[in-house]
């Protein structure tokens, strides 16, 4: 039995000949391999091969977010669209008029032009969080600042086009080999309400306009999920073992009936879909405070 069967069959609650242990050890790779400090025997060596040498599964259910599948796809990030090479799907931001720059501080800034007005965003990307091995950068100012942004916003998420990738697709799904399992990547946040307050606001920003905006950001969700459809679609029919939706989910900022509302049904509707694709979906339980 090799890594790939023992991880479905733990998902499928079959029987395996031992309980896989699959670690992360990208970030702590990607940290030493760029400063030179992998142990000795494994200073030549891919991640692969180290985890095939410590006798252990070879993750991979989270990317590598500064995989581009292009030059254009850094200017995404502050839009929350992680454009990778090893995704099923591409952007093709071509329909939307855009300028994007990276200082030498890899302060990453974007404006986007549309018809409702001007959107801008920035997200860093250092060379200490380089060195660190992280790989997702952070937001310096948000898409959405108030709602004056939500047309603008709305507008890019209908325009902007997803094409099929399964070309690189293939290619990740063979390296992995019966290492591990394949993953669809599709989106960080379970939903498109969630992206909203993931991805495309300040926290507090969020939660103000949902109270005193609820109509119009709901409406801005309606928009936003035309592009979550057209990204989990093409996911949906890639040849994957596991569909990738949503993630790092807290009562503190989930909060339950937040979580009840705007994000239970559509992973409700996602994983009938993904079982459909006779693939599975992980669903994280949310984090919960306990008392005493």
């Amino acid at each position: 039995m090799n890594w790939r069967e023992r991880i479905i069959n733990i998902i499928k609650g079959s029987p395996v000949d031992f309980l896989p242990f699959v670690p992360r050890l990208d970030l702590w790779y990607k940290s030493n391999k760029i400063n030179g400090t992998l142990p000795r025997k494994y200073t030549n060596c891919t991640l692969k091969e180290i985890s095939s040498d410590l006798g252990v599964g070879f993750h991979s259910v989270v990317p590598d977010f500064r995989n581009f599948l292009n030059k254009r796809s850094v200017s995404l990030l502050g839009l929350g669209i992680y454009d990778l090479k090893s995704n099923p799907y591409r952007i093709d931001s071509n329909s939307i008029d855009y300028s994007f720059k990276t200082n030498s501080e890899g302060l990453t800034t974007t404006i986007f032009n549309t018809p409702y007005g001007k959107v801008t965003t920035k997200v860093l990307y250092s060379k200490k969080m380089e060195s660190d091995g992280t790989s997702l950068g952070h937001t310096v100012e948000h898409a959405i600042k108030s709602q004056i942004d939500f047309k603008p916003i709305g507008y890019i998420f209908e325009n902007i086009k997803v094409e099929e990738n399964y070309s690189n697709f293939l290619d990740f799904r063979d390296y992995i080999g019966d290492n591990g399992v394949c993953v669809a990547f599709c989106m960080l946040s379970g939903s498109p309400m969630h992206h909203i307050m993931k991805e495309l606001m300040s926290f507090e920003g969020f939660v103000y306009e949902l109270n005193d905006s609820q109509r119009e950001i709901e409406e801005l969700s309606e928009k936003i999920n035309t592009f979550f459809t057209k990204v989990i679609s093409i996911s949906f029919k890639s040849k994957s073992d596991i569909t990738f939706i949503g993630a790092n989910y807290d009562s503190f900022l989930t909060w339950p009936s937040f979580f009840k509302k705007y994000i239970t049904p559509y992973l409700r509707k996602y994983s009938i879909q993904v079982h459909k694709s006779g693939k599975y979906l992980p669903l994280p339980i949310p984090m919960v405070k306990m008392k005493g």
